[in-house]
C-alpha cells in the first residue's frame, strides 16, 4: 500500500529553535526553585523524558528533589507562554512550501503531533503559515495521563482509525528517539530529519535508514517511496 498520511513532529521538524527554548525554560524553572544545575545537565536529563509532559520531564531533571517538582512546573508553564520561549522559534527553509505541496496534492493527509502545549502550537503554526496545511494537530502534553503521552502513539492511532488507514500507509517524520518510539508503537514507518535533535550518527545507531536533512525534502521522498511501492521494488 502506498503512503497516504504523513505525521510530523513540530520542534526541530516543522520549525527549529524551540527545543533549545524548552531547555532554557527548564533550566530557569529549576533555578527558580533553588536547584543549581548546569544547562548541559538539564539538557541531558530532559532528553531522557523528551516528548512527555513537563511534570515527567521535571521529575527526571530534579532527581532527589521530588517536593520541588510542582513548583518548578508552575514556573516552567509561566515561562512557556512568554517571548522568553517563543522568540527561540525559527522557520526551517522550505518546510512551509513542502507541507503546502503535500496537502494540496490531494493524495495525502497530514498531522502534527508535538510535545508543545496547544497554546504555543497554535502560535507557531500561525507564525510560520502551517495551519492551513495540517488536517490534524495534537499536543499530548496538555494531559498528564501516561496513556495519552506522545510516545504511546494514542493520537496517531486515533487518526488512523478516523481515516481508515493501514499502518503501511503512514509515515512519521521526527527528530528524536521519542518520535521513533511513537512510530514503532503504531507499527508505521519512520523518517528521521537532521534539523533538530538527531545527529546522523545517532540515527544510524538507532537502525533508521531513511534520513533527510529536513522536512522540506518530504514531497520528493514520499513520491519516490510510493513509486517504489507501486513498482513492487523491495523496501
Amino acid at each position: 500500500m502506498t503512503i497516504k498520511h504523513i505525521c510530523f513532529d513540530g520542534d526541530g521538524v516543522l520549525w527549529s529553535g524551540t527545543n533549545e527554548g524548552y531547555i532554557r525554560c527548564f533550566h530557569q524553572a529549576v533555578a527558580e526553585v533553588g536547584v543549581s544545575l548546569h544547562e548541559e545537565q538539564v539538557h541531558e536529563r530532559a532528553m531522557v523524558h523528551w516528548g512527555k509532559s513537563a511534570v515527567h520531564v521535571l521529575e527526571g531533571i530534579l532527581q532527589g528533589y521530588p517536593l520541588l517538582v510542582e513548583e518548578a512546573v508552575e514556573h516552567f508553564h509561566k515561562l512557556l507562554v512568554t517571548d522568553y520561549f517563543r522568540d527561540a522559534a525559527q522557520a526551517i527553509a522550505g518546510v512551509r512550501e513542502s507541507l503546502a505541496e503535500l496537502h494540496q496534492s490531494g493524495g495525502f493527509t497530514t498531522s502534527l503531533i508535538t510535545g508543545m502545549i496547544s497554546e504555543n502550537r497554535v502560535v507557531m503554526c500561525e507564525r510560520f503559515g502551517l495551519e492551513d496545511s495540517l488536517d490534524y494537530a495534537y499536543s499530548p502534553t496538555d494531559s498528564d495521563d501516561p496513556k495519552l503521552q506522545k510516545t504511546t502513539g494514542y493520537h496517531l492511532r486515533e487518526i488512523m482509525k478516523s481515516e481508515g488507514l493501514d499502518p503501511s500507509e503512514v509515515v512519521v517524520v521526527g527528530d528524536s528517539a521519542s518520535d521513533l518510539v511513537m512510530a514503532q508503537n503504531c507499527g508505521v514507518s519512520f523518517v528521521a530529519v537532521l534539523s533538530g535533535n538527531f545527529s546522523r550518527e545517532q540515527v544510524l545507531e538507532l537502525g533508521v535508514t531513511d534520513i533527510l536533512e529536513s522536512a522540506a525534502e518530504m514531497p520528493q521522498w514520499v513520491r519516490g517511496r510510493n513509486r517504489e511501492i507501486e513498482q513492487g521494488i523491495p523496501l
